[in-house]
């Protein structure tokens, strides 16, 4: 599996729009560079500067990801396949950060096999004062890939690339891969728990709220190959 993860260091930075508001655990401006045809991450942790108690919300600034790309944004504590216009997170407080939780973004990216280049740019603000905001920038830049492999004598197919988030979940997951023919849940004697209630672009959602707690996998199915990946309810 091709997964490039953006490296968390603990530094506070500064944006050219708006005056700093908030801590970060990286910079605000992440870039992720790979071979086209590849699965991508990147995440960024963030809370007041004072520790205050406060409710995030966001808003995309500018999208340009490209259209052939499957991919999923999540932030505290919802998923969303592609980015929607705005959102407005859970509430965090002080007991929260005392406990480690912190406001985040995760993007994941599956893409095509073509060179592409993609934005995606978010304002962050309190949602009780949008004065207090700043931009989170992702950038992705694909690669062609000039592929020399010998394909003689070769039979079968590689494993089927996917990743799962979150995990371990309490109620929804999202999945992120590329070209899957099927997706189903199942339980440790191998029946079929849940099935897929979104598919759009190629990110799939997959609804298990009402699953008891416990461990399940996930069956990802691509040309007649099936790769599992473990997820845990909580």
């Amino acid at each position: 599996m091709k997964l490039l993860t953006t490296t968390l260091a603990l530094i506070l930075t500064s944006t050219l729009m708006f005056a700093q508001s908030f801590a970060y655990d990286t910079t605000t401006n992440l870039t992720m560079e790979g071979d086209a045809g590849g699965l991508f991450e990147a995440t960024i942790h963030f809370l007041p500067q004072d520790s205050s108690d406060i409710t995030f919300a966001w808003a995309t600034l500018e999208n340009t990801l490209s259209p052939n790309w499957s991919y999923s944004l999540c932030d505290y504590n919802n998923c969303y396949v592609n980015v929607p216009d705005s959102a407005k997170m859970f509430g965090l407080s002080m007991d929260d950060y005392n406990d480690n939780i912190f406001g985040f973004f995760k993007l994941l990216v599956s893409t095509d096999d073509s060179a592409a280049v993609g934005t995606l740019r978010l304002l962050l603000y309190d949602s009780a004062n949008v004065t207090m905001a700043d931009t989170i920038v992702f950038t992705l830049q694909t690669n062609e890939v000039i592929d020399t492999t010998d394909v003689t004598g070769i039979t079968g197919l590689n494993d089927v690339d996917f990743q799962v988030y979150p995990n371990p979940t309490a109620d929804f997951v999202s999945i992120i891969g590329h070209d899957l023919d099927a997706v189903e849940v199942v339980n440790l004697l191998g029946q079929t728990q849940a099935v897929p209630v979104s598919t759009k672009s190629g990110a799939i959602l997959v609804n298990l709220e009402s699953l008891p707690a416990g461990p399940y996998f996930i069956l990802a199915r691509r040309q007649g190959v099936v790769t599992s990946e473990k997820v845990v309810k909580k």
